[in-house]
């Protein structure tokens, strides 16, 4: 075995063993992805090829979820997930950086309206 000039054996390495492959549901569309221990989802084409074009956000929503809550697959061999709640839902977006509880009551300078919440004009003390 000769060596290269970096005093190494080997100039390249080669992975090829990865994960399993797995089927996720997401918005009603399979993705087929490979389920690498180490690298992480790796999405897939039906031919097990290396997908080139883009996958949606959701798609690595759905599977950090499913790899959050165990891994768990179906008896139909797909993965079996539940997405994470959304902690605004119920709060209403005021302005900029301000949030409201949908049950509290307008703040100063704010009335409450059919469509939600809107500014208005406090009257100045002199």
């Amino acid at each position: 075995m000769s060596l290269s000039k970096s005093g190494c054996a080997f100039s390249y390495v080669c992975i090829l063993t990865g994960g399993p492959d797995r089927v996720v549901v997401v918005d009603g569309k399979e993705y087929l992805f490979e389920d690498h221990p180490r690298l992480g989802p790796m999405p897939l084409n039906k031919d097990g090829s290396e997908r080139k074009s883009r996958v949606p956000n959701r798609f690595y929503e759905a599977v950090a979820c499913w790899t959050e809550q165990g891994k768990a697959i179906s008896s139909y061999g797909k993965c079996v997930w539940r997405a994470r709640p959304d902690p605004l839902k119920d709060f209403i977006h005021l302005e900029g950086k301000h949030w409201l509880h949908k049950d509290s009551p307008p703040p100063p300078g704010w009335e409450k309206t059919k469509d939600g919440f809107r500014r208005v004009e406090l009257e100045r003390k002199a």
